[in-house]
């Protein structure tokens, strides 16, 4: 049984990270950090380019530089070109960055 507040020592298998990102950000939504935003300006991306690589990608890496988990996803921008997202799972779907 997991404890109130207790932060996972293991991260999320591919399948089940995708799956959890997904279950978020169909049902939650995404919190986009103030650094996702200035990169989704500079690169030309939109949410619906994220919500789209989210729905279509897949989860490529994961690391954990601070206290969260985060966990890479690669996939198609809305026009079908490469691109990534970097997600911290909290309770949200919280947006780190992207890239293109």
């Amino acid at each position: 049984m997991k404890k109130e507040g207790h932060l996972p020592d293991r991260p999320l298998s591919p399948r089940r990270a995708i799956e959890r990102i997904r279950f978020l950000e169909g049902n939650v939504g995404i919190v986009l950090a103030r650094h996702a935003r200035q990169r989704m300006a500079q690169r030309k991306l939109s949410l619906r380019d994220i919500r789209y690589c989210l729905k279509y990608g897949r989860v490529v890496e994961h690391s954990k530089p601070f206290q969260l988990w985060r966990y890479k996803v690669d996939g198609p921008t809305i026009d079908g070109e490469p691109m990534s997202c970097v997600v911290e799972i909290n309770g949200k779907l919280v947006l780190i960055t992207v890239i293109r």
